[in-house]
Formats: structure tokens, C-alpha cells, sequence
């Protein structure tokens, strides 16, 4: 038997679901440099980056158009990540539980499984806790360890909630304009030193910001 908490993930899982179908269906959609997508993402090993706050949109657009390779998703181990865990399950994808500040290892290490086996991951490189928009190195080292790309993802639309939060989360309403943007694959090589790695850490952080900016221009925002 379901307890309340268990009943209210499901029931949260179900309203959103129904809710990015809508919002999917009704809204008009533009996209940039889907190629960076298409020409890597059925061979796997790739972790499409996108800040906490934009997470929303990117996932549910994978999910109905990328149906042959599942993308796992890690969500953190607190109360308030069970929702998480509750739609990603619902979206068909695969949800690995663990933050920096509980059960980090655990999660490295089967994020570092999941792209040996050639699945994708989606990755916040400024999540859990923030700050926001300042990439963290921890998405640099797992590519460089799996021997993965990272494709800077993120969107923006033109009618959304902005949510009160550190992350700013943006929840994009029906009837509105969204752009969706990508970037060319961000090739983190094996043996680099850690000023590398801060290199490739800037380099991720500034596309992103640059693609934010490029989803701006789009919509006129």
C-alpha cells in the first residue's frame, strides 16, 4: 500500500505530464542547431547540460522525440526530489538518486555506468543547490572519465511563470512561443590538468549563458 507521500509524487507526475503535453501541443517551437543533436545523440555517451532552472522543456522534448535511447536523469535524494523521480519515471526515462552532499559516489558511479552502457544523461552544472548559472566542475570530470561529450542545452519562452527560486525556474505556459537552443559538443579530453578543466568549466558556462541570450533575441524577450 502507497502511502500519502507516494500518492502525492504519482499524482504531481501525472498533472505535469499532462500539463508538458500541452503545453508541447499548443506551443509554437523554433529551434537552433539541432544538428549538434542529431548527428551524436542515438550513439549515446552524450549529457545534455542545462541550468536547474531550465530543465523542464528540454526533458520532455527528448523524451517525444528521442525514443530509441533513454537519457538518464539525476535527481537529488531530499523529500522534495521524489517528485522528480516520480516524473521522470513517469516520462520513461531512467532517474539516478544522489547530490554532492548525499550520495554522491553512488551517483557518479552509476551515471558513469549508464554512459558506459551508450545511454544519455541530462545534467544540471549548476544544481543542486546553486549558485545559479555558474557551471560547476563536476559535469567536466565525468565526461573526462567516460569518455562522453556535453551538449549545452536550453530554452526560453515568450509567456512562463518564473518561480521564486534560487534557480529562477521558468515553467512555460500554453499557447506561447518557445525556442529550444543547442550547441555544438563540448569534447572534454582524457588527459588535461585542472587548469583544462577550468577551461572547459568556463567554456560550458559561457555557451550556456550565450545560448540564453541567443533564446532571448529569438523571442523578442
Amino acid at each position: 500500500m502507497i502511502n500519502k507521500h507516494q500518492l502525492a509524487t504519482r499524482l504531481f507526475a501525472l498533472f505535469i505530464h499532462g500539463f508538458l503535453e500541452l503545453v508541447y501541443r499548443t506551443c509554437r517551437l523554433s529551434v537552433s542547431d539541432l544538428n549538434a543533436v542529431e548527428n551524436h545523440v542515438l550513439e549515446g555517451k552524450n549529457i545534455f547540460a542545462f541550468w536547474h532552472g531550465k530543465m523542464l522543456y528540454p526533458i520532455y522534448y527528448y523524451t517525444r522525440n528521442i525514443k530509441t535511447v533513454k537519457s538518464a536523469i539525476l535527481i537529488s535524494k531530499s523529500k522534495d526530489g521524489d517528485y522528480g523521480e516520480a516524473l521522470v519515471k513517469r516520462l520513461g526515462q531512467t532517474c539516478v538518486r544522489g547530490s554532492s552532499s548525499r550520495g554522491g559516489l553512488k551517483a557518479l558511479h552509476d551515471l558513469s555506468n549508464l554512459l558506459a552502457e551508450n545511454s544519455n544523461l541530462a545534467l544540471t552544472p549548476d544544481g543542486p543547490r546553486g549558485p545559479a548559472f555558474r557551471a560547476q566542475v563536476g559535469i567536466i570530470k565525468l565526461a573526462q572519465y567516460s569518455n562522453a561529450v556535453i551538449i549545452p542545452t536550453t530554452y526560453n519562452a515568450s509567456r512562463k511563470i518564473t518561480l521564486k527560486s534560487w534557480d529562477q525556474f521558468i515553467i512555460p505556459l500554453p499557447f506561447s512561443r518557445v525556442h529550444l537552443a543547442f550547441s555544438e559538443p563540448l569534447v572534454v579530453p582524457l588527459e588535461i590538468n585542472k587548469k583544462d578543466v577550468e577551461k572547459l568549466r568556463q567554456s560550458l558556462e559561457d555557451t550556456l549563458l550565450r545560448l540564453d541570450e541567443e533564446c532571448k533575441e529569438e523571442l523578442g524577450l
